[in-house]
């Protein structure tokens, strides 16, 4: 994430969507608004502006992926983003089936979402 910062601002939105814990999502915004400014990015900026996160910052940079180049760490990750959407979406159908198999009436959107779900 570090090596290519111009990956995360590509895929933001999505990357957004599959993050659950707010703190990680205002040290994304942080990397994205860093990268528009030219701001050198690293650990230590970033723990300077989140103190009260250090732990977690340093949970998501300990894991390093190394990539032999930007298309390399693109195509990891669209792969990890793939990977969290379906794991997302079959939460979803499981949710709705679970309702559905109590009796609880489901909504139009929810049935057509259970009807067209694709493993």
């Amino acid at each position: 994430m570090i090596e290519y910062p111009n990956l995360i601002s590509k895929h933001a939105a999505k990357i957004n969507k599959l993050i659950s814990n707010n703190s990680a999502k205002k040290i994304l915004n942080a990397i994205i608004n860093m990268k528009e400014q030219n701001q050198k990015i690293n650990i230590s900026s970033l723990i300077e502006g989140f103190p009260d996160n250090k732990d977690l910052i340093n949970n998501i940079f300990k894991t390093e992926i190394e990539d032999k180049n930007q298309d390399s760490a693109a195509e990891t990750i669209k792969t990890i983003i793939y990977t969290f959407q379906k794991k997302l979406d079959e939460n979803e159908y499981f949710d709705l089936l679970s309702k559905y198999s109590k009796g609880i009436k489901l909504s139009e959107d929810e049935k057509i979402k259970l009807k067209n779900f694709k493993k």
